[in-house]
């Protein structure tokens, strides 16, 4: 009341006048009948409260006023800024909260961890919720990054961590995505590179972004950034990185920026690996994978250029299951297929069937385990995702069996969680004798790309 008669209250000459029910908004931020102050983030802005609606909301606050057994109350908060802190505080005051211009998820996240702090289970329930209705390119790390904020095995941070290994490249080109990654534990970095695709992870940007990952970690530490430094930081990481499968200018690159970053052994076995003088690399992973090299391997259904750059032709329908006839005219390995779908949609291989007849090497296959191998924008309207199938499927043609040539097909066939573009209609017959595949599609929906491997088996 005094502070009334003095006016240091902001409006409080109408407090009285206002309706009933917007009494407690008009207390949000203000200081009159205030008796608890929040000491908000780094800079410590002063924020007021009161003690009767906070106990309220949180059965935490009434113990720590209670406790506190003092006529002016003051709390430190220094994890969460200011803003993000105010909308939690109107939670408290008004029960509403809108999280829908949260693209970010920055706020989202920071209300979480005040509402389990606090053990409040309703706004707990509306955070989750919020963060589960919308990820993407943008938020997927600063899911993954709070993941301890959600639910053990929680869909959305499991969600989080399939995007971001899927479209790896495109998440590192956002600097809040890269603050977010070099604050991670380096358990959750490795858990991100047993997960990224191996179609578009560029493997010497994956490097580039592990470095900093590992300069960020020495500053922790207070430790200079040398290389045997950053060597040491990175651990078995370092040795999951396909140094390999790089491009040799890249290696050299990379040599010639970090002395000592490889021993001499390192340095030859990777040398001999990349001459072609052998098939595998001791120490260093070197797995098959699905390059933009090996592109120029794909059997395109649909018209298009023979790699990435552009889309088959698509009507306007969708379909939820694809099919594709096709044959070999040499012994060959097929990697896996792939498939277009809207712009950073999620879609999922649910089925996955190849029959053939007994000129394959391998005979019919029902059921075939299929892995996400990576993800490829398009144009701004689709995006390729690439499949790989678990095990391996290798084809030869009638020919190498009965001595004669023949047009025996091969049919592969798969169904989705949800329904991806179709190609245009109308007979499709492509022969690659370079590539010594062909395939004769007349039905509609047809799977626009087989992936084969570059060296034949």
């Amino acid at each position: 009341i005094e502070q009334m008669a003095a006016g240091k209250c902001a409006d409080s000459s109408n407090f009285w006048e206002i309706e009933d029910n917007q009494k407690y908004s008009m207390l949000l931020n203000n200081e009159f009948l205030s008796d608890v102050t929040f000491i908000i983030g780094e800079e410590g802005t002063r924020v007021p409260g009161h003690s009767f609606v906070l106990t309220l909301c949180s059965w935490d606050f009434y113990n720590a006023f209670k406790l506190m057994k003092l006529d002016k109350f003051e709390l430190i908060i220094k994890d969460v800024p200011e803003s993000s802190f105010l909308a939690f505080l109107e939670y408290c005051y008004t029960f509403t909260l809108d999280l829908t211009e949260d693209k970010s998820l920055d706020k989202t996240m920071d209300i979480l961890k005040l509402s389990q702090r606090f053990h409040m289970k309703t706004l707990e329930q509306i955070c989750l919720k919020a963060a589960a209705s919308n990820p993407s390119i943008l938020n997927c790390m600063n899911i993954y990054k709070n993941k301890v904020l959600f639910p053990t095995d929680s869909s959305v941070t499991n969600t989080a961590l399939h995007l971001i290994g899927n479209t790896l490249s495109d998440v590192i080109q956002i600097q809040k995505n890269i603050e977010y990654f070099l604050h991670l534990p380096l358990e959750a970095v490795m858990e991100i590179d047993k997960k990224r695709c191996t179609v578009t992870s560029d493997e010497k940007e994956w490097f580039d972004t592990l470095i900093k990952w590992a300069k960020r970690a020495c500053q922790k530490k207070q430790i200079p950034q040398s290389t045997k430094n950053l060597k040491m930081l990175l651990g078995d990481l370092f040795y999951e990185i396909r140094f390999p499968d790089m491009k040799a200018t890249w290696f050299i690159e990379i040599n010639a920026s970090y002395p000592g970053l490889f021993t001499t052994e390192e340095f030859n076995n990777i040398s001999r690996k990349m001459n072609g003088h052998t098939v595998d690399c001791p120490g260093f992973k070197c797995l098959p994978q699905l390059t933009y090299n090996s592109c120029s391997r794909v059997v395109l259904f649909g018209n298009t250029l023979h790699s990435f750059t552009g889309p088959p032709k698509l009507n306007q329908g969708l379909t939820d299951e694809m099919t594709s006839k096709f044959g070999v005219t040499e012994r060959i390995e097929l990697l896996g297929f792939a498939f277009m779908v809207k712009r950073h949609e999620m879609v999922n291989v649910t089925t996955c069937k190849l029959n053939w007849d007994d000129w394959s090497y391998n005979g019919s296959k029902d059921n075939i385990t299929t892995n996400p191998a990576g993800r490829h924008q398009v144009n701004e309207n689709f995006d390729l995702i690439a499949i790989r199938f678990d095990h391996k499927c290798i084809l030869a043609p009638i020919s190498n069996y009965r001595g004669v040539n023949s047009d025996a097909q091969a049919v592969l066939h798969c169904k989705f969680d949800k329904p991806v573009p179709n190609l245009s209609s109308g007979k499709i017959d492509r022969t690659d004798s370079i590539r010594g595949t062909w395939c004769r599609i007349n039905e509609q929906n047809a799977i626009p790309y087989l992936i084969f491997s570059e060296s034949q088996r």
